[in-house]
């Protein structure tokens, strides 16, 4: 029964990073829309053209009267005030979304799941170093976290899909290697104290008189809780 658990606890990670690879990247596998989507398109498009022959018939007819006048008159004020709108809304742009606050709603969500994957990284090096199903989910979650980043920041827009995907994993594992590294510099650094702290606490317990040696261990337990 207790191994049942044991094995059931190591391939839980393994599970739950499954069922996040099919809610992340299913999308994948669904086209965008549906045929009669495209269809219905299709025919509004045909049907716009046609109007827009048949207005030019009307604008042609009208040439010389009053009202085609005012149409040029009304005409050339839209026209501005169409120049003006499309300045601000480059203005208001940033990184390709149309405002800040539409950009930080994607960037903000994925930076906040980047620094829970990322402390929870850090935690599994230092406390389960041996649990590699939580490493596996967390670094999965910071790849994920990496391709919306390039998604947001890119430039162009016909940037490979492929790309994404390589540069994805590539910088989550330097990102998980990074890590990896950092908590075991970490951990040789505070082997190394402890056993400073051992050795002098060794050296004091040999050199210190009977009556100070109480005093002496509350100091080490101090020292050893902080």
């Amino acid at each position: 029964m207790e191994e049942r658990k044991l094995i059931t606890r190591k391939i839980r990670p393994y599970i739950v990073g499954f069922i996040c690879l099919l809610c992340f990247y299913s999308y994948e596998f669904i086209d965008d829309f549906s045929n009669h989507y495209y269809t219905t398109l299709d025919h509004h498009k045909k049907a716009k053209n046609n109007r827009t022959l048949a207005l030019n018939k009307v604008k042609e007819f009208a040439k010389g009267s009053i009202v085609y006048s005012e149409y040029l008159e009304q005409k050339s004020i839209t026209d501005a005030t169409w120049k003006e709108y499309q300045k601000v809304k480059q203005e208001e742009k940033v990184f390709g979304f149309r405002s800040l606050q539409l950009f930080w709603e994607r960037f903000g969500l994925f930076l906040g799941f980047f620094a829970y994957a990322l402390f929870n990284l850090f935690r599994s090096f230092y406390f389960e170093s041996k649990n590699i199903g939580n490493k596996v989910l967390h670094g999965f979650i910071i790849s994920v976290c990496m391709f919306y980043f390039f998604w947001i920041f890119q430039q162009f827009q016909d940037f490979p899909k492929i790309a994404y995907y390589a540069m994805t994993f590539v910088s989550a594992g330097v990102v998980v290697w990074t890590v990896y590294l950092i908590t075991k510099y970490q951990g040789h650094y505070i082997n190394k104290l402890k056993k400073t702290i051992s050795q002098l606490a060794a050296f004091s317990f040999l050199n210190t008189r009977d009556e100070k040696k109480p005093e002496m261990f509350e100091l080490f337990r101090e020292l050893s809780e902080d």
